[in-house]
């Protein structure tokens, strides 16, 4: 669908998969997305009481909505480039380094698991951390891939050292939640953290 291709910095209505599928492959150079989390308008978030959301119903029965998750993912997918990596979804070490840092802030030992490690990114960040690391993947060759990364993490020490430079933790997340600054009662706190 050439009308779309050249819809750049537009905003488009309708449905996710069939917008995509209309899309050529390899157009994007990334893709983001959070999708709804079929919370059945009802159940709470850490910051509204219900999810509820304009023109869509909230309300599939789970199967249908894994089904749905699945056909937008592979879409993604199919419509985005490849970026260098042979995993499909790698992301920057900062990701994983901002989690760790923020979760485990005092601690001087930890055991961080990874159950897709894929490209090993998060086994990356956790070894440049001095943490201890178990990663699990049913791809040989992700394997492969993330333990030559890990023998060569010394590679991504700059970046992950400007990246502790950057990172502050005000308030672990134990302590947001139990002072709940998250809640719509303590909206004012939780925009002074931003």
């Amino acid at each position: 669908m050439t009308e779309q291709v050249s819809c750049r910095n537009q905003l488009i209505q309708g449905d996710a998969f069939s917008i995509l599928s209309g899309f050529p492959d390899e157009t994007f150079d990334l893709g983001i997305t959070s999708p709804p989390y079929n919370k059945q308008e009802k159940n709470n978030g850490r910051l509204v009481s219900k999810v509820i959301y304009a023109d869509f119903k909230d309300k599939l029965p789970e199967e249908d909505y894994q089904s749905k998750q699945v056909e937008v993912l592979d879409e993604i997918y199919r419509v985005t480039k490849d970026g260098g990596s042979p995993h499909p979804a790698p992301f920057p070490i900062w990701l994983p380094a901002r989690i760790i840092l923020s979760l485990l802030p005092q601690r001087t030992e930890a055991l961080v698991l990874d159950p897709y490690v894929g490209s090993g990114t998060t086994a990356v960040a956790t070894k440049l951390l001095g943490f201890d690391y178990v990663g699990i993947d049913i791809s040989q060759e992700y394997l492969d891939y993330a333990e030559n990364r890990l023998v060569n993490c010394e590679d991504d020490r700059e970046k992950m050292e400007k990246e502790c430079r950057l990172h502050v933790v005000k308030k672990t997340s134990s302590q947001r939640k139990s002072e709940r600054i998250y809640t719509p009662k303590a909206s004012k706190t939780a925009a002074s953290l931003f």
